[in-house]
């Protein structure tokens, strides 16, 4: 979120009130529609609690950062992205540990001690999301010159951390993972697709062209990874509920390289 932040300028925040209604739209869209995406494949496929539990986990959290990453190689609206996932990133600190009391309440099993979770979920929060953003904003302010000179690096040594932190969870859960493989594949796929397919729906409700609307069916699925990495252990005790955030995360890398390289494309010959 320190990169996210360090991305932002005044334009960023001008965009919510020139399109408020996309805006709103977007950032709704991701924070309602996800869960219940996940909610809807837990009930339909039943998978075990590990699998269901990261799942909902992963649907809760906001949209990651390497989501700007992804939507500025796809030559799709990049601003837009930023604004995205820094305005789910505030709105998480409020909404996420209601909407993970609702669904882990519904659908963990019995027993289960949640009762002092939203507390814990809102400190957690202002440290992992507000906090780095505030920094990173700060430090645009203060010394641009760092920012226009390191940013690009500050933002390849994020990526490099979530890839390293994927496949820390990869080698240290690998049993559990062949144990539930089939079952982690079909949800995370399956996740990902109806995401995207939201997200196209949304575009088309708001008549976006393919410059915002790839930006928003690149930003959906994509979700902050590292912060679910971190209320599952810190919050939940729970390490083995990393493992679909590692799966999504490999299974989406071909998926949204896909939707770039589709759009690339259509840029191409929009521009020839």
């Amino acid at each position: 979120m320190f990169v996210v932040g360090s991305g932002l300028s005044g334009a960023d925040f001008k965009r919510i009130l020139q399109y408020p209604r996309l805006v709103f739209v977007a950032t709704a869209g991701q924070i309602l529609l996800l869960p219940f995406i996940a909610a809807l494949l837990i009930y339909i496929l039943e998978p075990s609690a590990t699998v269901a539990s990261g799942m909902l986990l992963v649907s809760l959290c906001p949209g990651g950062a390497v989501s700007n990453f992804y939507t500025y190689f796809a030559r799709a609206n990049t601003a837009l992205s930023v604004t995205l996932t820094a305005l789910s990133s505030l709105l998480a600190i409020a909404v996420l540990p209601l909407l993970a009391i609702f669904f882990f309440t519904a659908f963990l099993e019995p027993g289960v001690e949640i009762s002092d979770l939203a507390s814990r979920l809102v400190l957690q929060l202002l440290l992992l999301l507000l906090l780095p953003l505030c920094l990173g904003m700060a430090l645009r302010k203060i010394k641009p010159w760092f920012i226009q000179r390191h940013g690009k690096t500050l933002e390849r040594l994020a990526a490099a951390g979530l890839i390293l932190l994927v496949l820390v969870i990869l080698v240290q859960h690998r049993h559990l993972i062949m144990s539930h493989i089939s079952s982690l594949l079909l949800t995370a796929l399956l996740f990902t697709f109806l995401a995207i397919a939201a997200a196209g729906i949304l575009s088309r409700m708001l008549s976006l062209n393919r410059f915002d609307s790839t930006a928003i069916m690149i930003e959906f699925p994509v979700r902050n990874l590292a912060l679910s990495a971190v209320i599952a252990i810190s919050i939940f005790g729970k390490s083995d509920y990393l493992v679909f955030a590692a799966i999504i995360f490999v299974i989406q890398v071909p998926i949204i390289a896909v939707i770039l390289l589709w759009h690339r494309y259509n840029c191409r010959d929009s521009s020839a």
